[in-house]
């Protein structure tokens, strides 16, 4: 006859408990922007101590992206990303933001500054911007008529469509000032 051995002539395991009761502590991710478990705060509860908003530059090319960064610093030191839920603004030559805080620069004559600003849960940041002039090109209806935005911009304003063409060519060559009645000597 076979014998088998009784449940306590097993050894007992050891268990090791290094949690608290009524809390935990972790990191969850389930293909979303990670979210930080704080052990203490009932119904993870938290109140924004503050907001801002950051860049790795604040230069920005012409017609480029760059990302900014969003985030809310909590009561307990934890600091929450917010670039995907801030709701997003901006003044100047800024072509887009997108949600998740990809901001791209329109084409610009001149250097020009630009203001982007964040707003989320009753807090706001902004961000001054240096939007680069790196093309003398390619600005607005001006672009790729082969003379220099800036110039058409001083003679003709910024969108007018009597600085392209053969005679704004013609007087930017020349040297003459295209705003004269006449651009020939009599």
């Amino acid at each position: 006859m076979l014998r088998m051995p009784a449940v306590c002539d097993l050894p007992a395991p050891i268990y090791s408990n290094d949690g608290s009761v009524g809390g935990f502590g972790g990191l969850v991710t389930a293909g979303a922007p990670p979210e930080t478990a704080r052990v203490g705060y009932a119904g993870q509860l938290y109140e924004v101590t503050a907001f801002t908003l950051t860049a790795a530059s604040t230069n920005l090319n012409e017609a480029t992206a760059i990302p900014l960064t969003a985030a809310q610093f909590l009561d307990d030191g934890t600091v929450s990303p917010a670039s995907s839920v801030a709701q997003w603004s901006f003044t100047g030559p800024i072509a887009g933001v997108d949600a998740a805080g990809i901001v791209t620069a329109a084409n610009v004559y001149q250097d020009t500054p630009a203001v982007v600003q964040a707003r989320l849960e009753g807090w706001s940041a902004a961000l001054n911007l240096l939007v680069i002039n790196t093309g003398n090109d390619d600005f607005g209806l001006y672009a790729g008529d082969n003379i220099p935005d800036p110039w058409q911009v001083d003679y003709f304003g910024t969108n007018n469509p009597a600085g392209t063409g053969p005679k704004a060519l013609f007087a930017y060559t020349a040297g003459l000032n295209p705003r004269t009645r006449r651009m020939c000597s009599p």
